[in-house]
């Protein structure tokens, strides 16, 4: 039972490590798609 309570502990942690790398990821790729957008127009996007 400590073993599987073990491993839904690392697995809580790995879930909210992955989440945090998506929210970044997808702040970069909102901050990117924007200064693209500017430079190259709206239609860049499509």
């Amino acid at each position: 039972n400590a073993l599987m309570t073990f491993e839904d502990e690392k697995f809580q942690l790995a879930m909210k490590l992955l989440k945090d790398t998506e929210r970044e990821c997808a702040g970069d790729v909102g901050w990117l798609k924007s200064v693209t957008n500017k430079v190259f127009g709206s239609e860049a996007s499509n």
